[in-house]
């Protein structure tokens, strides 16, 4: 009955100062006899239990009431009688919470029912939209896009877009190259990958050429279709190889001919022979039944050429006694007739040296002397055409020509040139028209 009187006292809380209040004290009633339009106002106000013990109870010690706990009789609602298996916006929180209506009526804060928010109630999309965002007992809140994808690749194309976005991609390598003439190498399929088969370039087989020539030219095709290309070189008309040059025809009259028919009678032609064995111009000689003997030893039917000295005369002689024809005695001149110098048994210029100069030396007026540094004859210091310095100032000249002397290594190389800075300079002057 102790437990009882509590419990009468913790629902009049609230109404303090009324009338039912103290009646009720006074007969030392229980809430079971308190009419029911009064148990429905009843409304416990926050820590009125706490209000209670400390007012009514000083001495309730002994007992086993915790403060708590509330016996099974007086949880009308729910399964309220033990707060462990209870709710509270501790234990429950987001993506749930607890329901207003589930709450004990005696133990203010607790809740009979813990659910998930309205907002998850998802459980599929439609495409190409996905299940996304928070998720509670397998529903969603939201239908998001799947994750984008890139296009890196040339070939790349984009199969499915989601709100602008492209989610989902496809790419087609490029097929194999035909028809190759130099053959094939791996090249890049357009899909990032090297598995490719593609054409060997068609390039140049040779880039010069000598002088009185011309590129010969072969058809090649690569992935960018068939061209011509040069593969090797031939002499121009006139001209006729010989060793890696290309030398003028000498055409000469055969035997027993010459170059005019004046004062024969009847003159038959022949062709003028060249050394290369092509044939051009017309020789002659009479048509009759005289025999002229040959030339005599030592002598020539033509004249002695530029590069002969005549030594003597002489005529054919014919069966009849008669005369016809000149010939000629002649021998070579020497290289000092032909204002030139021996060497090695073939005449050189003699501003030129006989052989080839030591390192550090060249070639000056037919001697070896130590080498000028300037340019070269052709215009190039290092394999760069003076042309290149063709931008630079005489203070740039004269800065970097301070600059490259400083840099020589103890290989004597500066940069990928050599140390021959003094010729630097001179062929960047050489370009500024300050060195003639």
């Amino acid at each position: 009955m102790m437990k009882l009187f509590l419990l009468t006292v913790l629902s009049f809380c609230s109404y303090l100062g009324s009338g039912i209040f103290n009646n009720a004290l006074a007969s030392n009633v229980s809430l079971h006899n308190t009419p029911a339009y009064i148990q429905h106002e009843l409304k416990p106000i926050p820590n009125s239990f706490q209000l209670a013990k400390a007012t009514f109870l000083p001495d309730y010690a002994e007992g086993p009431f915790s403060g708590y706990k509330l016996d099974g009789d007086y949880n009308q609602k729910g399964n309220c009688d033990d707060e462990d298996t209870l709710y509270t916006k501790q234990n429950c929180t987001y993506p749930k919470a607890v329901v207003a209506a589930s709450s004990c009526p005696f133990l203010p804060g607790y809740y009979t029912d813990c659910k998930c928010l309205p907002q998850f109630k998802l459980t599929s999309c439609k495409s190409p939209y996905i299940l996304g965002g928070d998720s509670c007992e397998g529903k969603y809140e939201k239908c998001v896009c799947p994750a984008t994808v890139s296009l890196v690749y040339a070939n790349d194309k984009c199969t499915q877009y989601c709100e602008g976005k492209c989610i989902k991609k496809s790419c087609t390598p490029e097929t194999n190259q035909t028809g190759c003439t130099n053959g094939l190498q791996n090249c890049d399929n357009k899909c990032g990958q090297n598995t490719r088969k593609c054409c060997v370039p068609c390039v140049n087989k040779i880039t010069s050429k000598p002088e009185n020539s011309s590129y010969t030219y072969s058809s090649c095709t690569d992935g960018n279709g068939t061209k011509q290309i040069q593969t090797g070189w031939k002499c121009n008309s006139g001209y006729h190889q010989y060793g890696n040059s290309c030398v003028a025809h000498s055409y000469s009259c055969p035997s027993g001919y010459q170059e005019s028919s004046s004062g024969m009678i009847s003159p038959v032609s022949s062709a003028k022979i060249c050394s290369c064995g092509a044939t051009s111009g017309t020789c002659y000689r009479e048509s009759h039944t005289h025999s002229y003997s040959p030339c005599p030893s030592g002598y020539q039917e033509s004249a002695c050429s530029s590069s002969q000295v005549q030594t003597a005369t002489s005529y054919k002689k014919c069966n009849c006694g008669a005369t016809n024809g000149t010939c000629y005695a002649c021998r070579a001149m020497t290289c000092e007739e032909k204002g030139q110098k021996t060497c090695n048994g073939s005449c050189i210029s003699t501003s030129s040296c006989c052989g080839d100069c030591p390192n550090g030396q060249t070639c000056k007026n037919g001697s070896c002397v130590a080498a000028e540094k300037k340019c070269s004859d052709s215009g190039y210091y290092g394999g760069t055409a003076c042309s290149k310095w063709s931008g630079y100032t005489m203070s740039k000249c004269s800065t970097e020509y301070g600059s490259m002397g400083s840099s020589c290594n103890q290989s004597g190389q500066v940069g990928s040139g050599t140390c021959d800075v003094d010729s630097w300079r001179r062929c960047c002057e050489q370009c500024n028209g300050y060195l003639m």
